[in-house]
């Protein structure tokens, strides 16, 4: 079974096709036939160059992404010119748990074809829907801190949101500040660290406080 489109060109018509893919699965790779076939009435083509390009390369790779074909075979059985070889499509593994719908297009060399082929594939993702990860604090142990000095932690998750999470600290002394007060990560910066400074404020008692 194939996906299939066409494309007008100066040398006839370029049927287009990729061998059909029933369900693609986030971290999983599917080898198919790439097929361009010119039918019967038209002359065999020459040299052309097909390009299948992803409207989103981290969530679906093409391999290889650039098809030169310049022979073409004459099928009997269908009349008509026919080549064919085989791409790779790479569902790409990431750490969020969205599915994710990805355009196909195939453009050609064809000086007089302006036109494309489009297919469509939907990602589905092996993830669970929600987001389990950690909070990962360094330093991890406390943080000694003299009265009218600061220090720093830096802050970021363990897994990548499904939205923006913010991050605010909060402590059961009146002594502490935070500066900034919240943290915002996203799908993009949940894995960078973000800085905080803690200050511990003075006080005129001499106890030491928590």
């Amino acid at each position: 079974m194939f996906q299939s489109a066409s494309a007008q060109s100066r040398t006839g018509v370029y049927y287009t096709s990729i061998g059909f893919i029933d369900e693609v699965r986030e971290g999983e790779s599917y080898t198919r036939t790439f097929r361009v076939s010119v039918p019967v009435g038209h002359s065999r083509p020459g040299t052309v160059k097909f390009t299948l390009a992803s409207s989103d390369t981290k969530a679906l790779a093409i391999n290889p992404s650039v098809i030169t074909i310049s022979a073409w075979p004459y099928k009997f059985e269908v009349d008509t010119f026919v080549a064919e070889t085989d791409v790779t499509l790479t569902a790409v593994q990431d750490a969020d748990a969205n599915d994710e719908s990805v355009d196909v297009d195939i453009t050609n060399d064809d000086e007089d074809s302006d036109s494309s082929d489009a297919y469509q594939y939907d990602i589905e993702d092996d993830d669970d829907n929600a987001a389990t990860g950690s909070i990962v604090v360094t330093p991890s142990g406390n943080l000694s801190i003299t009265e009218g000095a600061s220090g720093n932690v830096s802050v970021k998750l363990g897994a990548a949101p499904n939205s923006t999470e913010t991050i605010t600290p909060s402590t059961r002394s009146r002594l502490l500040r935070f500066s900034p007060s919240s943290l915002d990560f996203t799908t993009s910066n949940w894995n960078t660290a973000q800085s905080i400074t803690v200050t511990a404020n003075e006080d005129d008692d001499y106890r030491q406080r928590g």
